[in-house]
């Protein structure tokens, strides 16, 4: 299992790394909904890390709905 906290510190130390992408185009949509998901995405605010946010578009809602859960991460 990996430790999702630890695993972004050290993707926020590479300089090179700006974000991270999640392709949730081909996940269910109830995925981002999820608690655990949601809370993870918020630890990308305080490191300076982005969120590309990749769905189709009948998933519009889905996206806006993580948006709005997530204020403080920029997508």
């Amino acid at each position: 299992e990996v430790d999702f906290p630890k695993h972004l510190e050290r993707m926020a130390a590479d300089t090179r790394i700006k974000g991270i992408r999640r392709l949730l185009q081909s996940d269910p949509d109830d995925l981002s909904a999820g608690q655990v998901f949601r809370d993870n995405l918020r630890r990308l605010a305080p490191l300076g890390l982005t969120f590309d946010i990749c769905v189709q578009s009948r998933q519009l809602g889905v996206a806006r709905d993580l948006v709005a859960a997530c204020p403080e991460v920029q997508f």
